[in-house]
């Protein structure tokens, strides 16, 4: 949850397609507004776990099979040399403390951790297996 300027959002990760994510404004918990809800690229793919903390917003992915959509014939992305172990994220939390550390657990692959200062180039900070 977050509060800005008097209001509560309250941000959600869907277990299970097409919905990825929601945010609702709950600041009268009574009535909660839906003010937004994204879509999956396909299937196949469903994005369990997010944090949230003033201006980012970390959204982890866990896919049955690689690709990008249902039929689409398009190249796999480019995997991320340092920090795609091809493990599957699991759980992602941000530092309340230091507002752009992030800490993504794995299923299968221990732990890493984020310093996502610059969002187009996150540096590792130490990883742990």
């Amino acid at each position: 949850m977050l509060e800005r300027g008097g209001r509560r959002y309250l941000y959600l990760a869907h277990e299970q397609p097409p919905a990825n994510f929601s945010v609702l404004d709950v600041t009268d918990p009574r009535a909660p507004r839906l003010l937004t809800q994204t879509r999956l690229s396909h299937g196949a793919v469903r994005s369990n776990s997010l944090a949230v903390g003033d201006d980012l917003l970390l959204v982890t992915y866990q896919v049955q099979t690689p690709g990008t959509q249902d039929g689409d014939d398009a190249p796999l992305p480019v995997r991320h040399e340092r920090f795609d172990t091809r493990f599957r994220a699991h759980n992602i939390n941000l530092d309340a403390q230091r507002r752009h550390r992030a800490y993504v657990g794995y299923l299968d692959a221990g732990a890493i951790i984020l310093d996502a200062a610059d969002v187009a180039a996150p540096q590792a900070v130490p990883q742990l297996d």
